[in-house]
């Protein structure tokens, strides 16, 4: 019976031990197993940091190239408006170039119409001879054309200049507002008549100025100014210009009238060279 009694306390310090040895190990697997965790969370902490930045990384990289391939398209397309800016331009300043051709050749039909005893030759400016054209312009009619000196050259608003020179296939035209140039006029409300010369104001600007009229001229600032004929050399009537001022010099006993032709030679392009159709009766 002792025996028995014996016998079951070792089963039951053995139950216990074994008991024990089982917490002590579960005990033991529970830290292992959260030391295992933490090192895994902290892994995994770096990881998906290293995984934040080199997303950021790769999204900044695409979007500056993005911005770059943008930015090349938007040069690209600069240019072609650029490219095509131009040509608008040039064809706009080709229309209004046409348009001043119009209007030049339209207003010489009237002209043409009123002078029936001259043929009138179409030439286009090519230049200027000298500095400026206060120098004279360059013509592409020559002699070849039947352009002689000291022919009339005339444009839709009136009176031009003169032939100076000549060669086979251009000429050299010298404006109303040379010094060189002499044309007999007539002022148009008063019928007195004057010689007119290219004439440089205080503020060199170049225009002309009507001399030799009476002392009693009755000729008023506005009036208009045309070609007289005498001399036989312009063709009467072509318009000049309008008096600006009127001047009394009485050591000479004459009036000097300053005139503000009504061609603006600064955009001259067309002209027409007066050729008369019985050239005996011109002075040339």
């Amino acid at each position: 019976m002792k025996f028995i009694k014996n016998k079951l306390t070792i089963v039951v310090v053995l139950l216990s031990v074994c008991f024990l040895v089982l917490i002590g190990i579960s005990e033991k697997d529970t830290k292992i197993v959260k030391s295992s965790n933490a090192f895994q969370n902290g892994t995994g902490v770096i990881l998906n940091s290293m995984q934040k930045g080199v997303y950021s990384l790769s999204r900044g990289i695409k979007d500056y190239l993005s911005f770059l391939f943008s930015f090349n398209q938007v040069k690209i397309q600069n240019e072609e408006l650029k490219a095509q800016n131009t040509k608008l331009l040039q064809k706009a300043q080709d229309y209004d170039s046409l348009i001043k051709k119009y209007d030049s050749i339209a207003a010489m039909v009237g002209f043409e119409d009123e002078k029936s005893g001259y043929n009138y030759l179409g030439c286009e400016i090519t230049g200027i001879s000298g500095t400026s054209y206060l120098d004279g312009y360059i013509i592409n009619k020559g002699t070849k054309d039947g352009v002689n000196k000291r022919m009339v050259v005339v444009c839709g608003d009136g009176l031009v200049g003169q032939i100076t020179k000549c060669e086979a296939n251009w000429s050299v035209i010298q404006t109303i507002t040379n010094e060189n140039i002499n044309v007999a006029c007539r002022v148009e409300s008063t019928q007195e008549e004057g010689m007119l010369k290219g004439y440089k104001d205080e503020n060199n600007n170049q225009m002309s100025k009507l001399t030799q009229l009476d002392e009693n001229s009755q000729v008023q600032v506005g009036a208009v100014i045309y070609t007289s004929n005498t001399g036989a050399i312009y063709p009467k009537g072509i318009r000049v210009g309008s008096v600006l001022e009127v001047s009394e010099d009485k050591a000479k006993l004459t009036k000097t009238a300053v005139i503000e032709p009504f061609v603006d030679f600064n955009k001259l392009q067309v002209v027409f060279i007066v050729i008369p159709k019985d050239k005996t009766k011109i002075a040339y």
